[in-house]
This record gives C-alpha cells, sequence and structure tokens, in this order.
C-alpha cells in the first residue's frame, strides 16, 4: 500500500453538484472529486475480503440520507487554509452514521485519529483561495464509496441495497 492509512469512505457527489462545485473550486477538475469523508483514514487489521464483508453488513442499515449543502466555511490544516461547503441539513444524521460505521469497523481497521472532538460533515473546494458562498444545493445520497489507494475500490448503493465493484461503481458515478 503506497500510504500507512489508505482505506476511506465516502460520499462521492455527482450530478450537478459535482459540475457546480468544481466550477467554484480551483482544484483540476481532473483531480477534484467532490466528497463527503464518512470515516477517517484507516488501515487493515484483516485481510480486505473480511473488511469488506464488514462494511456491506454494516451499509445494509442505511437508507438513502436527505443533505443540503449551502454557505461557506474554513479550517487550518497544517498551515493552509481549507475551504469548504458546509452539510447544513442532514449533517447530524451523517455524523451519526459515521459513528456508527466506526464503531463497528473498530476490530478490524485502525483509524488515523480524530483530527477535532466535533466533526463538521462538509465537501472541500478549495486550498488557500476564497470560493464564492454556495446557494443552496438539495442531494439525495444513495451510495457510499469506499476509497483505496485514492482509487474507488467498490461502493454500496443505498436504494437497491447492493455492491458495485470499482467499473460498476465508475459507470453509476457517470450515470447521475
Amino acid at each position: 500500500m503506497s500510504k500507512k492509512h489508505p482505506y476511506f469512505i465516502e460520499v462521492w457527489l455527482n450530478g450537478f453538484v459535482k459540475d457546480y462545485l468544481r466550477s467554484i473550486s480551483r482544484i483540476p477538475s481532473e483531480k477534484f472529486h467532490p466528497h463527503i469523508t464518512l470515516v477517517r483514514p484507516f488501515c487493515l487489521l484483516d485481510n480486505e475480503s473480511v473488511l469488506e464483508r464488514r462494511m456491506t453488513y454494516l451499509f445494509q442499515d442505511i437508507n438513502l440520507i436527505q443533505t443540503v449543502l449551502e454557505g461557506k466555511g474554513t479550517f487550518e490544516n497544517q498551515g493552509h487554509r481549507i475551504n469548504y461547503v458546509p452539510v447544513t441539513f442532514g449533517a447530524d444524521k451523517l455524523i451519526e452514521i459515521s459513528d456508527d460505521l466506526e464503531s463497528g469497523l473498530e476490530d478490524y481497521v485502525n483509524f488515523v485519529p480524530k483530527p477535532e472532538k466535533k466533526k463538521t460533515m462538509h465537501v472541500t473546494v478549495d486550498v488557500d483561495g476564497n470560493p464564492d458562498y454556495c446557494p443552496r444545493i438539495d442531494y439525495l445520497i444513495r451510495n457510499l464509496t469506499v476509497i483505496r489507494d485514492k482509487l474507488i475500490w467498490f461502493s454500496y448503493d443505498l436504494e437497491n441495497k447492493v455492491v458495485l465493484g470499482r467499473r460498476e461503481s465508475l459507470e453509476y458515478l457517470k450515470g447521475i
């Protein structure tokens, strides 16, 4: 593995919201995949197939999640100002899901230390820039994406309750 903690669980945004967030970001669009990180970085304590089964089991109880993105915010990270769009509706539900997933995975993975005591659900849009205020965008979360070494490993379709492999995940993200 290329990093010490190469795994994440995220919500990759697509459709209009992806296009809009790319338009307000200075990050090159081919490198910018707007997402909400649900589970902080982690590495395996067991093999990947055991981890995939565990995550799939945990994902089964999660249903579609209505959210709203709006506004702008900043925080400091290693000397850089990180600009983000906050999740203003649905953040409490996402934090609850995040906490449940981390609790359900704690015997299977090793997490990086929590950066802050309070989680802020957000989509990073820029580093050191000053993007515009994001108008209200309603977004229905339909899938969870598991990242391994900066690439999609698999996704879980919350609506149909099925696992999508890497290729299917990429097609799904293009199609919505």
